[in-house]
């Protein structure tokens, strides 16, 4: 099965690639000194344990965990409780971001730099097998490191504006010690010529499900461009270098739209035709820790359900979200509870046990809030009170987790058309119009539906407004928010639309000093060189 091949693969690139997480300057395990690399096969263990360091731990530093989304919390989906152990998510929901943020060191800084410098050597290690090995064979290998430290980079220049470039291997402490943050426009260009070089070199599709393809590489590759137009960059002849590329995904590859949204993220139907890229989670008693999810599970779930509520859905997003199946399946606005009076419909347990039962809406909720359910296949049983005994609480979710799907890029796509030709075209209306017509529950030809919007009828300006609205409530939860938000230069705009009944509100006023994160005060400890971002 593929599925558990790619686990295999995994554990064995942990193995052989065994890295811990400290600082910049930690050395690996000396590969490149010892020659580690002798073969294709230990380049691609090298490689494997590069995509196990996304994943590589299920409570605090991996990708599936709601720490690695604690500075994306400044977008307008997204709120957290008073107390408890939350202040660092308070501290960007509310914008008053602190370097001192320890969640944001550990995983979106220290982490993904550990990804950059595995990612480094093993690049390195492939250019001590040129003249070796199969030459094409070595770059369909090696593309795949060029995949990770170029997304590494993307996910980084994003929150935290110019960075250190690490792109050498040096285990000398004060060459590393010693790096001055680099502009956003040269991280930029390396990360286009790694995105490029992987969307040239990349097979179309992988032996294992879970390892990227072209298809991956260009689909980033399209955001990489749309982001460029942008704030900070406002490069917009990268406008028409985004449509282009998302539109030979659309034309080229495999990849289709799922018919109805909530068959997307199901167990029983991971691998779908939608997804262009997911990392795959398992059970802890088939793959062991750290191959799980607690953003998934008990991470977005509340208190009834034994969660940790870390995050829950802001009331004003809420409101915002269009009717439909995709709302429904996407958010968790009641639940199901026991109740004392019989007269209250019931259903019967296997052990013969009466349970009766009401539903409460979300205001009746402890937090209040509404919840993210849509990752919760196989871990919550709308059909059983909140406290059956069958009710699953488990901390962690199996379920995979979607990184690039197909209807991203179509709304690239419209976005990246309408702006690069300043009128969006009839394709790009179609392309929006099916992610609206899905999310309402509707077939996705069934063209003019009461949610289609009429071609021609928007400027390019509300277009594109549109566009990233639709956005934020199809790829709820799946990390793209915040991004949109501050590339189009729309933070302050939505979160002054936040409602006046949430408990945490807004401490500082916004300005553009907040769309970038603060440089870790633990790295310029180490690392003087680095200059703080304004404002912090």
């Amino acid at each position: 099965m593929i599925y558990t091949t790619m686990k295999r693969v995994l554990v064995i690139g942990l193995l052989a690639v065994n890295i811990s997480c400290v600082d910049l300057a930690e050395d690996p395990v000396n590969q490149l000194q010892t020659e580690y690399y002798k073969d294709i096969s230990s380049l691609r263990a090298g490689i494997s344990g590069s995509y196990r360091q996304l994943i590589a731990d299920n409570w605090e530093r991996s990708l599936q965990v709601a720490s690695f989304r604690v500075p994306l919390m400044g977008a307008d989906d997204f709120i957290t409780i008073p107390g408890a152990n939350k202040e660092d998510w308070r501290q960007f929901d509310q914008f008053y971001a602190s370097a001192s943020n320890s969640r944001l060191y550990r995983v979106s800084w220290s982490m993904l730099y550990d990804v950059v410098r595995q990612t480094t050597w093993n690049i390195e290690g492939a250019n001590q097998l040129r003249g070796k090995v199969d030459e094409e064979e070595l770059n369909a290998v090696v593309a795949e490191a060029n995949f990770l430290r170029g997304w590494s980079y993307f996910w980084m220049v994003r929150l935290f504006g110019g960075l250190p470039l690490i792109d050498f291997t040096t285990f000398d402490e004060s060459t590393i010690y010693s790096i001055e943050r680099s502009s956003e426009s040269e991280v930029y260009e390396l990360i286009l010529a790694d995105l490029e070089f992987a969307a040239e070199h990349l097979p179309s599709e992988q032996p294992a499900y879970g390892y990227v393809n072209q298809w991956a590489a260009k689909a980033y590759l399209a955001e990489v461009h749309l982001t460029m137009a942008g704030w900070p960059l406002k490069l917009t002849e990268h406008y028409e270098d985004a449509a282009t590329i998302a539109k030979d995904i659309l034309d080229n590859s495999p990849y289709a739209l799922m018919a109805d949204y909530p068959s997307i993220f199901s167990k029983d139907n991971e691998a779908n035709t939608e997804l262009i890229w997911a990392i795959p989670l398992c059970d802890i008693a088939d793959c062991g820790n750290g191959f799980t999810g607690s953003f998934m599970a008990k991470g977005t779930k509340p208190a009834e359900l034994q969660g940790y509520q870390d995050m829950m859905i802001e009331l004003s997003f809420f409101d915002r979200f269009p009717e439909g199946v995709r709302k429904d399946f996407s958010i968790l606005s009641n639940l199901k509870v026991a109740s004392t009076d019989t007269n209250d419909p019931f259903y019967v347990r296997d052990d013969g046990t009466v349970v009766y039962y009401k539903f409460i809406d979300y205001t009746q909720f402890g937090a209040g809030h509404p919840f993210l359910k849509k990752y919760w296949d196989g871990y919550y049983d709308p059909d059983l009170t909140a406290t059956d005994p069958n009710q699953s609480i488990e901390p962690q979710s199996s379920l995979d987790i979607p990184m690039m799907r197909l209807a991203k890029v179509q709304l690239i796509y419209a976005e990246a058309q309408a702006r690069a030709d300043g009128t969006p075209s009839a394709q790009s209306y179609e392309y929006l119009n099916q992610i609206r017509r899905r999310g309402k529950g509707y077939a996705l030809d069934a063209v003019g539906s009461d949610v289609d919007i009429a071609n021609g009828s928007l400027s390019t300006d509300a277009f594109v407004i549109a566009v990233v609205d639709e956005k934020g409530w199809e790829l709820l939860g799946e990390m793209n928010r915040w991004f949109d938000l501050t590339r189009t230069e729309r933070v302050e705009e939505v979160n002054a639309l936040r409602s006046p009944s949430e408990i945490l509100q807004i401490q500082n006023a916004i300005t553009k000093n907040n769309y970038y994160a603060p440089i870790p005060d633990a790295e310029i400890a180490l690392n003087p060189r680095l200059e703080q971002n304004p404002g912090y």
